[in-house]
Parts: C-alpha cells; structure tokens; sequence
C-alpha cells in the first residue's frame, strides 16, 4: 500500500495455519530417517519435554539441548544423569523417555510444585505451572494485560468479558461491552430499520411479542 497506493487480499487458510504448527514433525518426517509418531503433550524429538508430577499437582518441562538438560541434572540434585549414555543426548533421551520421567518425578513427586519449580528456574530450567482455569484468570498476567475487563452490563451489572486479543502500538485498545440485555435493542431496531410507531412497539410489547427489559428487569 506505501509503494502502489494500492491494498491487496491477505490470504489466510485455517489448513495452511494448521500445516505450519507442525514445525518440528514436518522437518522430522521431511529431513529425518524416521516417521513421527504420536507423542501427546512430549514433543517429538527431544526430551525431556511435557507435563510431570510433584507432590500436590502438575508442572511442565521443555529441555530441548545438552545444556539445558544439565541445568536439569544440576536442579535435581542429580548431575551424574548428565553423563548417563541413556541420556547424554536428545535422541538417547527421547528413546529413553519413560526411564527419564522416572527419575523426573523420584525427585519431583515429594515435593509441593512451588518449590519444584522454584529450583527449576534457580538453576534457568524451563518450567511452567499447570494452572487451573481460576488460577489461570486470577494470575497476574491476565490483569497486566487487562484480558477480561469489568464493564457494565444490563440490569445495573458488572460483568467480567473478554477482550481483544490483538494490540496494535498506534491505536488504542477498542472499547469493550457486555452483550445487550434481552430485547433491550428491540424498540429501536423496529422503530429504525422496520418504521414502527411508538404505538405499534407497545402493542407488540403487551402482546409479550417484544421483551421490554424496563418492565421485566429480571430477564434483562
């Protein structure tokens, strides 16, 4: 549009969106010598990668590299597993993933997932929580980001609803409202869109054909 004056069609297919989240198994089937296979929650070429067990919950893992996996070795408390053959690099440790998780959660499962997670990211081990979806709305990021602001909604109330998930630096964030009450559009859609009177909207009202939310707050 700068160099011709001219917009053009941004093409976006779901299929082609869906082809692309495929990195890591597309390159594995197209560039390795072996075919992916399903994996779950791991990730299909290194590991350890996924979701483990501590005492009172669920934390996540994405150790990728050699580097990485020593920072893990070193949290656990376990560096030798660093030199284990069974795990000395991605392709041993994917294959030995069952006997690695073992070990993983031996280490994890006595202890609250706080402090699991405190010591992965002491020793810069990539780990997440596995949240709730309570704990996930009241975490600091969705109120940092304002992702489900309060607006008023029919009836005098406040309600929690989403917004935008797409920011742009030069225009402010688009204001956000809750859904119209029952009917509350009603009157006017009829009035400006269909020329009724005042008087056929009321008849229709009376003849509870149109929901009035000022004479019937309770269903707004």
């Amino acid at each position: 549009r700068a160099g011709t004056g001219k917009g053009q069609l941004v093409d976006v297919a779901m299929y082609d969106c869906l082809v692309n989240l495929m990195p890591a198994s597309l390159a594995q089937h197209l560039h390795g010598d072996r075919p992916p296979m399903r994996v779950g929650n791991r990730h299909p070429l290194g590991a350890p990668f996924g979701v483990f067990c501590a005492g009172d919950g669920h934390y996540t893992i994405a150790v990728l590299n050699p580097r990485q996996f020593a920072k893990l070795a070193a949290a656990m408390g376990r560096p030798e597993l660093a030199e284990d053959p069974r795990f000395a690099s991605n392709a041993p440790r994917h294959d030995n993933h069952a006997a690695l998780k073992e070990q993983i959660e031996a280490w994890s499962r006595p202890l609250p997932a706080a402090e699991v997670l405190e010591r992965l990211r002491a020793h810069d081990v990539p780990a997440s929580p596995i949240l709730t979806l309570p704990e996930a709305v009241a975490g600091p990021q969705v109120a940092a980001r304002n992702l489900l602001p309060m607006v008023p909604a029919a009836g005098g109330r406040a309600e929690r609803v989403m917004s935008q998930p797409v920011r742009f630096s030069a225009m402010p964030a688009q204001p956000v409202a809750a859904a119209p009450g029952l009917g509350a559009d009603g009157p006017a859609i009829l009035a400006d869109r269909l020329g009724l009177s005042e008087q056929e909207i009321a008849r229709l009202i009376d003849d509870g054909v149109l929901h009035d939310p000022t004479r019937n707050p309770e269903r707004a």
